[in-house]
């Protein structure tokens, strides 16, 4: 028994000289990683810049430590949506009193409500590099946490009331059948808000001979100024001269009391502003098809008026006046109004000034008629006709009765 208890005090005491010369590791720098929460509410609408925000700690000292990747100009994080995001880890080697500030860095936009708050971090760094951090809002008062909280609430601009500049197809001449139109609104940038039934930024409508239409309205969610072009797509019809005409759409989006507010400017290729989108093309049974007209009618509709008579004369016997047609009553406004038609020029008399015949001109040297001669004349005349009729009959007949006398 004494032998055993011996065995084991032996070991009890080597057991504790091998804890004694047991090396313990140097504690590691203190460290400290700092907790920033963002809140983040909307009204439901589609928020143009998304759920993401930027944050920027700034060191208030340059020798400050800084998490990875950061600077004495400070280290940048985002945050989405609701979220909380970890900072650091941040490593002291020293004790001290270190100071840390953090503010929210994006940049304002419409419909957006930011949380601007300053929060200023003060960090404890004792001999033992255990660490202690005190937090203050910009006010001076004491915060339990670091916590953001941003919305939006800007309401989308509505397209009941937005301004749906009609297109307006004008035909000249008299097709057999009617043709069927293409025109294209195209957005300058193809993720602008468009109309449904939109591909790319590109929506196309269809008009059948003369006629309207409209392309459809649509919502805004940000500020800004949009362009968007309407023209007419050349077919190849033959016979049509289409029209060429560029029209430019300017809506002008802005906040109104968190509502978003379209004003809209129509404006055609000579920049005058307009109130519809005016094309017209002229049919000619003679022609090719697919040529370019000489543009559209600027926006301005222009109406029907009476032909002239010297323009469409009376028809011939056997033929049946064709009734009067609207479409070809429109004038084309780069082709000039006929005029009314000359009358024919009097051919010169002979012996006139005019005549080739006689260069002098005089009117004496001319052969006359018998109509320049008086009345008076013929009726002498046609006396002494008479007279001389009658005379040579009484001769006649007493020459006869003489040469009866003689033979009895």
């Amino acid at each position: 028994m004494t032998f055993k208890r011996g065995k084991t005090v032996l070991a009890a005491v080597l057991l504790l000289t091998c804890l004694i010369n047991l090396k313990v590791p140097a504690a590691d720098p203190g460290q400290l990683t700092l907790t920033v929460k963002q809140v983040y509410t909307d009204a439901g609408s589609s928020a143009p810049l998304g759920k993401t925000f930027s944050y920027r700690l700034l060191p208030k000292a340059v020798s400050n430590p800084m998490p990875e990747a950061g600077g004495a100009d400070g280290y940048t994080f985002t945050i989405t949506g609701t979220d909380d995001i970890d900072i650091g880890p941040i490593a002291f080697s020293y004790a001290g009193v270190y100071a840390y500030e953090i503010s929210h860095t994006t940049a304002p936009a419409p419909g957006y409500t930011y949380d601007r708050e300053v929060y200023t971090i003060e960090v404890f760094v004792k001999s033992d590099l255990t660490v202690n951090t005190v937090v203050y809002k910009k006010d001076g008062s004491k915060a339990e946490k670091i916590m953001y909280a941003h919305s939006y609430n800007l309401r989308p601009s509505d397209p009941d009331n937005m301004e749906d500049s009609p297109v307006v197809k004008t035909v000249n001449g008299y097709p057999a059948a009617s043709s069927t139109f293409t025109f294209r609104l195209r957005a300058d940038d193809p993720s602008s808000p468009m109309p449904a039934g939109s591909v790319n930024g590109v929506k196309e409508i269809r008009i059948t001979g003369s006629g309207r239409a409209e392309f459809g309205t649509w919502s805004y969610a940000a500020e800004g100024t949009y362009y968007y072009r309407v023209s007419e797509i050349n077919s190849g019809v033959r016979g049509y001269t289409y029209d060429t005409t560029v029209y430019t759409i300017t809506d002008s989006v802005k906040s109104e009391d968190g509502q978003l507010v379209v004003t809209r400017v129509v404006t055609n290729a000579s920049n005058k502003q307009v109130t519809s989108l005016s094309f017209i093309n002229t049919y000619s049974s003679g022609g090719g098809g697919g040529g370019g007209g000489g543009g559209g009618g600027g926006g301005t509709i222009f109406t029907p008026r009476p032909k002239s008579p010297a323009v469409n004369p009376t028809p011939g016997p056997g033929t049946t006046p064709k009734p009067d047609d609207p479409e070809t009553e429109i004038p084309d406004p780069n082709i000039p109004e006929a005029g009314p038609v000359p009358e024919p020029e009097t051919p010169p008399n002979p012996g006139s000034a005019g005549d080739p015949a006689n260069p002098g001109g005089n009117p004496a040297e001319g052969p006359k008629t018998g109509d320049d001669a008086p009345i008076a004349l013929y009726v002498v005349l046609f006396c002494l006709s008479g007279v001389t009729a009658f005379g040579s009959a009484v001769y006649l007949m007493t020459g006869r009765r003489r040469g009866r006398g003689a033979a009895e």
